[in-house]
Parts: structure tokens; C-alpha cells; sequence
């Protein structure tokens, strides 16, 4: 596209009386800039304008967005070598006598005239830190309609018109490269830490070597773009990671974040108590035409913040940029309908408005709460047997305390409780602090409550990879370690069976796995499920013990066995819903006993654990010799006291 640079007039909207201040320049601090200024000999506008241009009257504390840009703090963007006074951060008074000390000692070196507004043209660009020629022109255009009462200024040199946003300005940066083929999926939120023009401006700069594809100015009357979206502009220093975005696009894990991505700088701070109005809708107004344009969803899963995904070292655009408004305004700018109050996170929803077609819900009512909660329900895409309680935990489930400490019906919400069956596949938690990082989480959106803190209030959950029971565990990731574990694998299911184990921490079990039928001489349970899709492959799929293992299995593809101790086997990468009722039961066996000998009695060798089946004749009588102690006197005679009992004994049979 060819550059057409216009040079358009002053417009004047509107200019203030002789001798009063624009009222654009009012603010809380009129008095100290007044006092400072004449303490310093400075026009009384000059102050005030420079801290409406930059900070917009706000105590801000800039963090790092651009790595050599010089950070900026207080109402008036102080740097570092500003003063060395601590206070500078913290306190107005010394921040604004601070950057009044560096303009006049400037004014002072260049000799100027003080009351000549033109005559601070470059000081006042040098203050702001900017190099490029057009954003140092435009700097102190902006602060002389400030200063000289002018309310509206469309007199600035500008470029050709945005090549991707028809109400945007073209100001092209050497800082992009290729996207490699992918397109946008998401769309960044950052804030410059500094102004609108050193903002752009730094972004041309090729030494600089960051961009992002757009920049709004503070008032919104202006945006930039700097690249165009099909490429790749550089924004976000890390890689994208769903574990940083509610586990949403878990596919795109390992992906540079810039290379699926568009990013919004906007001039400001992330330490802002609050953004200008006009600066929130021209930026929803871009976000909408980008997520038109790239079929993005307008939710807070596809527009994110800088901080979100590069949390290492970035907190742009800071904790007061009004989410819920502007996801809101750019759904608006599009035209979209009214907004469903349901959330959805993974295989979870939130409905706040009746139960979810084809899916099983439970009613998450507190009839101790006003605030239309008989409507609520947590739905799941498949039956986990999930209950609700209002009364407390339910005893032999897994249940977490769901609950608002900070609304007018804590004490109701005292017992409420999502409880989930022992060994559920998801492990379930909740914050009423915002969603837990790490875990996908479901946003308990009932909008009739959310002023009564129930806006940061989620129910989180990750997948669970161990059941265990009764010394058994199935494993869906791999061996556990210091246990006995069978590798209970169908090479012929292609759903990552190969990384499951089934293992146990008892020493008088000796286990065998088989997928070519039973195994002979073992004692062999058939671990197989009829509905899936691979059926036939399960079929000759065995776990077996020996038969001195005091357990025995029984396999169950419809429910644990009432009355037994049964693991389930359950691996979140199977494609097939039918492994969700599938258990291995345990029979545990009484311990084999050894057989009972008596003293003094010479037999044959009995082998440990083995049962001798009982012969077909009684054994012969086992005559049992002891010695004449306590027979004769108590004395012992030794072998001849045993030959001469021994006498004895013939004499008496022959006197019968």
C-alpha cells in the first residue's frame, strides 16, 4: 500500500475563557500543581497536562512490558534518575516536585522562554521518553491543545489507514515474522506501561524488537496498527500452555503464544485503579473486528491478558481492567445475542436456568438463599453419581464444601456440599477466590447473586489416574512404584493401554496377566467389556493368580459387586464410555495353615501351603516311648530304664 501522509488542521471544538484552566486538566491534585508550578516557575498548565497525558491523574507504578524501556511511577511518569527519593513512588507531592525539578533545570540549560507553550517542544518529547520524530510531534501537539483550553484535535501528521482496521492508523514496526502457516486463536489484552505514542513509537523501533498488532490511546481517539495480522508479531515471551488458560485448547501446549495470537497494547499502566471509558470501547470495538475476521469466540477462554500466559514476569493489563464490561462491549459491538448465564469447562456446566439436554445434573439448591438458586444445577456429560447436600457431607462420598463466606447468606451456605462416589474419575474442588491454576474450572455463574461475591466463585476439577482398595490399585499412567504390578495391556486397543498397570502392596499375592486366554494352572478372572468398540480384542484378556494367592478376582463390567472390595479400571484416554462402569472385586481367601504335628512323632516331610489328601487306610498306631522319669522315683535311668520298661511291657501283654 502506498504511504499518503495527510496534515490535517487544528479543529477546535471548543477553547476556555482567557485565564481559565481546560477543564480536561481538573482534577483532584489542582491545588499541588498549582503550588509547584509557581514554586517552580513553570505554566500553570504545563504540570497537569503532562501527568492528564500520561497517567491520567493516577498514582501508577509501571512494570515491565518492553524489555529497555525505562519504568515510570506516580501522577507524573517519574523515571529512576528523576530523584533518588523513595517517597517518589509513593508520595504525590515529592513525585510532581521531582519531574518539576528535572523541566525547569532543562528549561534552564536550553535558555528557553518558560511562557511560551512551543518553546517546551522538545523538553517536554525528551520527558516522555520518545525518539521517533512523528510521536514527539504528536506528544506536544496533544499537551498545547491541553494547555492552550483546545478540547478536540484532529490536526496530527498521520500515515496511510490501517491495512486490517478501517478506523485505524498504519505506523508499520520491522518486528514480525512469519506465522508459519497457523492462524489466530486468541486475542492478548496488554497494557504499554507508559503513553500511547512512546508506546507505538517504541514498537517502530527494529533495536526495540518487540510489536504487538495494535495500540489504543488512552481517550480511545486513536489506533494504531503496527502489524498486519497475518503475521507473527512479538508480544508474549512463552509458549502457550492450557494449565494458564481454564485447560482450555489443550492442543495448542508447546505452541508460541505470538504465533496464535493477536496483541492489544494499550497506553496505560497496570497498576491503573481504572481505564478511560473511551479507551475500553474503541479497544472492544477492535476486538470484535479481529474475532470476526479470525472466527475467534468472544469469551474470556479466547480473550485473555498478557498476565495469563506469561505469569513468570508480566501482570498487564493489571487487576482492575474491567473484564466482565468489556467481554461484554465487544460482544456488543458485534451484534452477538444476549449471553447464556451457563459456564462450561471440560465435561462440567454450570446452568444456571434448568437442567442441561442430555446430560445428568444435580440440583445445587440453598433454599436458605433468596437469590433464585432452585434453578441451578451442575451438569456432567457423563453419570459420575454426583449428589448434592444442603445438610452436610454424605458419609462414604467424597464431597467439598461449596460455599460464600462474604454474602448475606453465609451461614446457609455453611453445609452445602457436591459430593462425588469413592474412586470417582475426577478428583472436584472449590475456590470462591477464582479458578484454581492448574485445574479446568467451572464459573458458578448465578447472575441474581453475583453482587454478593458468588462472580469468583468456581468449582474446579482434574482427572484422577488412581482407584485403589483394599492393598489394589489400577494405574492409568504408568507402575506405582515399590508395589507389584502387572502391565495389563491390549496391544490390539488403541486407546494407551500399554501404560496401565494393575498392582498391589500385598506380599501373599502373585499375579499374571494375559491377553491370549486364561492361563493354565492359574486361577484366571476374564477382564473383557461386550459394548465397547474393540469387544473382540477383550475377550481373551485375563488377570490371573496362582493358587496359593489368598485372593481371588471377579471381574464386573456393570458396577462394583455388592459386598466385595472392587477397584475401578478406568484410563481417561479411552475413547469408549462404556469403561466408565467397569471394576476388578477382590475375594480375599483365610491364610493357609500349616498341618499339626505332635511332639516326638517321626513322619513324612509336609511341604509348606500344601494340603496331603488323606490316605485310603488308617495309619498304623504310633507307639510313643517317654523315659521312667517320674515312674521310678522321679530318677532318670537312661536306655537301661527304656529296655527294662520296655520288659515290663512284654510281661504285662502276656499276662493278658
Amino acid at each position: 500500500m502506498n504511504r499518503t501522509s495527510l496534515l490535517i488542521l487544528c479543529v477546535v471544538a471548543g477553547c476556555a475563557a482567557p485565564g481559565s484552566r481546560n477543564p480536561e486538566l481538573s482534577s483532584a491534585h489542582d491545588a499541588l500543581f498549582d503550588e509547584v508550578s509557581a514554586e517552580y516557575d513553570l505554566p500553570p498548565e504545563l504540570l497537569p497536562a503532562i501527568s492528564y497525558s500520561l497517567t491520567r491523574f493516577q498514582m501508577v507504578d509501571s512494570s515491565e512490558e518492553f524489555e529497555g524501556r525505562v519504568p515510570t511511577f506516580g501522577l507524573m511518569a517519574v523515571t529512576p534518575d528523576m530523584s533518588s527519593d523513595a517517597r517518589v513512588r509513593s508520595d504525590p507531592r515529592v513525585n510532581v516536585r521531582a519531574a518539576a525539578a528535572w523541566l525547569r533545570a532543562r528549561a534552564d540549560v536550553e535558555g528557553i522562554d518558560r511562557r511560551d507553550v512551543d518553546a517546551w517542544k522538545e523538553i517536554v518529547a525528551d520527558y516522555a521518553q520518545l525518539e521517533h520524530p512523528e510521536a514527539r510531534l504528536e506528544f506536544f501537539r496533544e499537551l498545547r491543545v491541553l494547555m492552550s483550553g483546545e478540547t478536540r484535535l484532529l490536526g496530527v501528521l498521520r500515515q496511510a489507514a490501517s491495512p486490517d482496521y478501517d478506523q485505524g492508523t498504519w505506523r508499520a514496526s520491522p518486528n514480525f515474522n512469519s506465522r508459519n502457516g497457523r492462524t489466530p486463536q486468541f486475542v492478548i489484552i496488554h497494557t504499554c506501561e507508559g503513553g500511547y505514542s512512546g508506546c507505538w513509537s517504541w514498537q517502530t523501533n527494529p533495536s526495540a524488537e518487540v510489536s504487538a498488532h495494535y495500540t489504543v490511546k488512552e481517550d480511545g481517539s486513536e489506533v494504531t496498527q503496527l502489524v498486519r495480522e497475518t503475521d507473527r508479531a512479538w508480544h508474549v515471551a512463552a509458549q502457550y500452555q492450557c494449565a494458564n488458560n481454564n485447560g482450555q485448547r489443550c492442543d495448542l501446549n508447546g505452541v508460541s503464544t505470538n504465533t496464535i495470537s493477536v496483541g492489544i497494547e494499550h497506553g496505560g499502566y497496570a497498576s491503573q485503579a481504572s481505564f478511560p471509558g473511551g479507551q475500553i470501547d474503541a479497544s472492544a470495538r477492535l476486538a470484535c473486528s479481529i474475532t470476526r475476521r479470525w472466527n475467534i469466540p468472544r469469551d474470556r477462554n479466547h480473550i485473555l491478558s498478557h498476565a495469563q500466559l506469561q505469569p513468570n514476569n508480566r501482570t498487564d493489563p493489571g487487576a482492575n481492567w474491567p473484564w466482565n464490561a468489556f467481554i461484554q462491549k465487544v460482544k456488543d459491538a458485534c451484534g452477538d445475542a444476549p449471553p447464556s448465564c451457563d459456564r462450561t469447562a471440560g465435561d462440567f456446566t454450570f446452568s444456571c436456568d434448568g437442567v442441561q439436554p442430555a446430560q445428568t445434573c444435580v440440583l445445587m439448591d440453598e433454599p436458605g438463599d433468596p437469590h433464585s438458586w432452585g434453578d441451578n444445577y451442575f451438569c456432567s456429560k457423563r453419570d459420575l453419581g454426583l449428589r448434592w447436600s444442603n445438610a452436610g457431607a454424605i458419609a462414604g462420598m467424597d464431597c467439598v464444601n461449596v460455599h460464600e463466606a462474604s454474602e448475606p447468606a453465609a451461614s446457609a451456605w455453611a453445609d452445602n456440599f457436591l459430593c462425588a462416589p469413592k474412586q470417582s474419575p475426577f478428583i472436584f474442588s472449590y475456590s470462591s477466590a477464582g479458578p484454581i491454576a492448574g485445574r479446568q474450572c467451572v464459573h458458578l455463574n448465578e447472575t441474581l447473586d453475583l453482587a454478593n461475591s458468588w462472580n469468583d466463585n468456581f468449582i474446579c476439577f482434574e482427572a484422577r489416574h488412581e482407584f485403589t482398595e483394599a492393598g489394589f490399585t489400577f494405574k492409568a499412567d504408568g507402575a506405582l512404584p515399590g508395589q507389584r504390578c502387572v502391565n495389563v495391556d491390549e496391544p490390539s486397543d488403541p486407546d494407551t493401554w500399554n501404560d496401565n498397570h494393575f498392582c498391589t502392596s500385598r506380599d501373599d499375592v502373585q499375579m499374571q496377566w494375559s491377553f491370549r486366554g486364561p492361563i493354565d494352572g492359574l486361577e484366571c478372572a476374564n477382564v473383557t467389556e461386550s459394548a465397547e468398540a474393540q469387544a473382540a480384542n477383550w475377550a481373551d484378556n485375563f488377570l490371573c493368580v496362582t493358587p496359593e494367592s489368598r485372593v481371588r478376582f471377579q471381574w464386573s463390567s456393570a458396577g462394583p459387586i455388592a459386598g466385595m472390595s472392587c477397584v475401578r479400571w478406568f484410563d481417561h484416554a479411552e475413547t469408549s464410555a462404556t469403561w466408565l462402569d467397569n471394576w476388578m472385586c477382590i475375594e480375599t481367601l483365610p491364610p493357609l495353615t500349616e498341618p499339626h504335628v505332635d511332639a516326638g512323632v517321626i513322619g513324612p516331610e509336609v511341604d509348606a501351603g500344601v494340603t496331603m489328601p488323606p490316605s485310603e487306610e488308617p495309619p498304623p498306631p504310633v507307639m510313643e516311648f517317654t523315659t521312667l522319669e517320674g515312674v521310678v522315683g522321679g530318677c532318670s535311668v537312661g536306655a537301661p530304664g527304656l529296655l527294662l520298661g520296655a520288659v515290663l511291657f512284654l510281661l504285662r501283654r502276656r499276662r493278658r
